[in-house]
């Protein structure tokens, strides 16, 4: 078996950790360690890590807060595993997860896996900002208990520990809530889990479900620290690998399951400052004069601001690679760097 390390940062969130970390006691493969860092908790966090080293190989590492990138970073330097596995504190897995991503990575091809991903509701309170639709209507069809209670005053825990440990599936369905928002079904609905001829394989990966094979030393990718606050750090960390020639596929079985939580509407504003440098991180041609993006990354940019899915994305950059440079697409092109470059500046 190979050694699996788990990559797994964590801030403030022990009682979502608290039923990840339960998950990882369940795993069929179980030649894994979890490098869990720590970055400036002020809960109990590390009373939570420390319950579990007796069952599992649970590094726990704690240093002053100092950014997703950061911690992420101290956590591969830290690994020791063969294979590296991209887990939130605040996602469960299933109980196949890390042996779906083990076969799935296989032993010789440069891939990227990219898990399953499922929304699910552990704790409810009054601070959880949901829209009701169809998805929340029939999670309170299932717990109309939640109806009478005092939500202002209170959070309810609707997932215990020692459910998912007792039935793991059965508790999963009790407070499943949605097919993750960044799951992307209707690209593999389209292209397949290979993927073929999907050129925007970067665009789907998150660190919230993603394994790859360690690289060599010569061959190291570290998360850019440059970004800060919420987003993009995961997109160009695996956006680094396929530059260096790996491919992104798509793995059913590696299941996890994101427990919705409060969020800061400060992400945002994050998000778009980072969408920011990472487009233009990766938008100048070799010999650029100007700031404008290159084609793949306007494309890419106007995804970002809903103009396009990624399947109608894909598709023009399919068509783009086939057709003659005559005057027209040129035009075409310069016109959609520019709008690209507008939108950029629109978000400043």
């Amino acid at each position: 078996m190979s050694l699996v390390s788990v990559i797994m940062p964590t801030f403030n969130k022990a009682q979502y950790l608290e039923l990840t970390l339960t998950g990882f006691t369940l795993q069929t493969y179980t030649d894994f360690e979890i490098i869990l860092v720590d970055d400036g908790s002020t809960d109990h966090t590390r009373q939570v890590a420390e319950s579990f080293s007796a069952n599992m190989n649970v590094k726990y590492i704690y240093q002053d807060n100092a950014g997703r990138s950061n911690a992420r970073n101290r956590a591969l330097d830290n690994a020791n595993g063969e294979i590296l596995v991209f887990n939130d504190d605040d996602r469960i897995p299933a109980p196949e997860f890390l042996q779906a991503h083990v076969d799935r990575l296989g032993t010789g091809e440069k891939l990227l896996s990219v898990g399953n991903k499922s929304e699910i509701i552990t704790f409810i309170s009054e601070k959880l900002d949901l829209a009701w639709d169809n998805f929340l209507r029939n999670f309170m069809i299932r717990h109309p208990e939640l109806l009478a209670k005092n939500l202002e005053e209170t959070q309810v825990q609707i997932c215990q520990a020692e459910e998912l440990a007792a039935d793991f599936w059965t508790a999963m369905g009790q407070v499943l809530y949605r097919k993750g928002s960044d799951h992307y079904g209707e690209v593999v609905n389209q292209y397949g889990y290979d993927l073929d001829e999907f050129l925007f394989g970067w665009a789907i990966c998150t660190t919230g479900n993603l394994a790859v094979r360690c690289p060599s030393e010569e061959q190291a990718i570290r998360f850019d620290e440059s970004y800060t606050g919420w987003g993009m750090e995961d997109t160009d960390y695996a956006y680094q690998f396929v530059l260096q020639g790996y491919r992104v596929v798509c793995c059913e079985q590696a299941h996890n399951f994101h427990q919705v939580h409060p969020r800061s509407l400060q992400q945002t504003t994050e998000l778009a400052a980072n969408l920011k440098r990472f487009s233009r991180k990766y938008s100048k041609e070799p010999d650029a004069t100007t700031e404008e993006p290159t084609v793949m990354m306007a494309l890419y940019i106007r995804f970002l601001a809903n103009r396009y899915t990624l399947p109608e994305l894909n598709q023009i950059a399919l068509e783009l690679q086939d057709v003659k440079p005559s005057t027209f697409v040129l035009d075409y092109l310069k016109l959609v760097r520019q709008q690209a470059s507008a939108l950029l500046r629109s978000w400043s």
